[in-house]
């Protein structure tokens, strides 16, 4: 079975062949590729980062999709699969540079869970920036429109029929964990359930 989003017709031509590296259900490097658009070998993962953005104010990004993506036209925070040869937080800057424009180092990503789902394996940060208002450049067949919501709201939106699903459930399932990080900035990582 393929990842959330991972279906050839969900992919756009530069995606097609993209390498990731297999991880068993831990997270943990098996020694061999795989190509995005093919059927993943049986006990094999990869592995998506999610970007929660939060500002000083504690407004946190979030991002609408693309109409070409899967879940098209649904509002989500920063994701994306990892490239073969990248840590999950080289990932994670990497996915929200190129899909926002924002820059920030690995070293202020405040891990908050890792979450096995079917043939993936999520690692969820949170990313504080410095900048209010920062400069939003959106990816071109990735996003179409962005907003900052202040953490309640942005908490009450995960809930609407705007948002993907997946998020939803991942954020409410580690809900104390976010709060915490959003709040003080408080640096701690927990293993995720499988669901």
């Amino acid at each position: 079975m393929q990842p959330e989003g991972c279906g050839e017709q969900d992919m756009p031509d530069h995606d097609r062949h993209e390498l990731w590296d297999a991880r068993d259900r831990d997270g943990r490097l098996l020694g061999f590729d795989l190509v995005r658009g093919l059927p993943l070998p049986p006990h094999a993962y990869h592995m998506i980062v999610e970007v929660y953005t939060v500002t000083p104010e504690k407004r946190i990004l979030v991002t609408r999709r693309d109409r070409t993506r899967r879940w098209p036209f649904y509002w989500e925070v920063t994701a994306g699969s990892l490239l073969k040869g990248e840590s999950p937080e080289g990932g994670a800057v990497r996915e929200l540079e190129e899909e926002t424009g924002i820059i920030v180092g690995e070293a202020a990503l405040i891990p908050i869970c890792q979450v096995r789902y079917i043939s993936s394996i999520y690692r969820c940060f949170v990313a504080p920036i410095k900048e209010e208002d920062p400069q939003v450049r959106l990816q071109a067949g990735e996003t179409i429109d962005y907003r900052f919501l202040l953490y309640p709201d942005f908490k009450r939106f995960l809930l609407s029929e705007e948002f993907a699903p997946p998020v939803s459930r991942r954020f409410y399932s580690y809900e104390d964990l976010f709060d915490r990080a959003v709040k003080d900035g408080g640096c701690f990582i927990q293993k995720g359930k499988e669901t």
